[in-house]
């Protein structure tokens, strides 16, 4: 935050003014938050990979399913309480990321289906 405290002196025209936001010289704020979330997604990301094309892949034990799992309790504390069905719960909560993840590909116009090989599934 030290960078943001900077006094610069700037001439009037040397700001962006955006239509629907305050004036700007500079974004000092948006790649800082790109790189939080890109760290924050990698994890989700390798994990659906291994899991590509895969029937059922969720419920695969692997290296990367729990460091998935361990970045996602980080996340989201909540979830480290899981008791006796933890099994289901982790599986439930992983299924849900790939729909989630199947959906914004979808949105993107890159459709792209997470976590089965079923050809009846779609993303809409």
């Amino acid at each position: 935050m030290a960078a943001l405290n900077r006094r610069v002196s700037v001439r009037l025209d040397e700001l962006a003014f955006p239509q629907d936001a305050l004036p700007y010289l500079d974004d000092r704020i948006s790649s800082a938050l790109l790189d939080r979330i890109n760290h924050a997604r990698r994890p989700c990301f390798d994990y659906l990979q291994t899991i590509e094309g895969v029937s059922y892949g969720v419920e695969l034990e692997s290296d990367t399913r729990g460091q998935f799992l361990t970045e996602l309790r980080a996340i989201a504390p909540r979830l480290s309480g899981w008791g006796k069905t933890k099994e289901h719960e982790e599986s439930a909560t992983l299924r849900l990321v790939c729909c989630i993840f199947s959906l914004i590909s979808e949105a993107n116009r890159k459709p792209r289906i997470y976590g089965t090989k079923q050809p009846n599934v779609v993303a809409t």
